[in-house]
């Protein structure tokens, strides 16, 4: 599926995107305790038009596929699949023997929402 085009004719969709992500991942050394994370600017080693990267992948974001990692003391923007993401939660949680109920229930419990209004003097 195509997801932009620019001007120049130039056109990259969302599985070129992934599979070139993918690529990435199987160039990286498999080790149990190394989260599988990339960098932007590997992507960009790849793909000589940026711009269009910068696009596919905030498409890739907008529909859930990956999770973007921005730090302020880092001037690099760190990428991984989103079903990647969540197995690393999951087994993480499990470890842990924490329920994902209990843990939803518990940022319920801190998000509850709180009106205020304003009162006359």
């Amino acid at each position: 599926a195509v997801v932009s085009t620019q001007s120049t004719g130039v056109i990259l969709n969302t599985t070129e995107i992934e599979c070139n992500i993918q690529y990435i991942l199987q160039q990286l050394p498999k080790d149990a305790g190394m989260s599988p994370i990339i960098t932007r600017s590997m992507l960009y080693s790849l793909v000589t038009n940026r711009t269009q990267v910068d696009k596919d992948l905030l498409e890739l974001r907008k529909n859930n596929k990956i999770i973007l990692f921005s730090f302020r003391s880092a001037a690099q923007d760190y990428i991984m699949l989103a079903n990647d993401y969540y197995t690393l939660l999951q087994d993480t949680l499990n470890e842990c023997n924490v329920s994902v109920s209990k843990i939803l229930s518990g940022i319920k419990q801190h998000l509850e929402v709180q009106s205020f209004s304003k009162t006359g003097d």
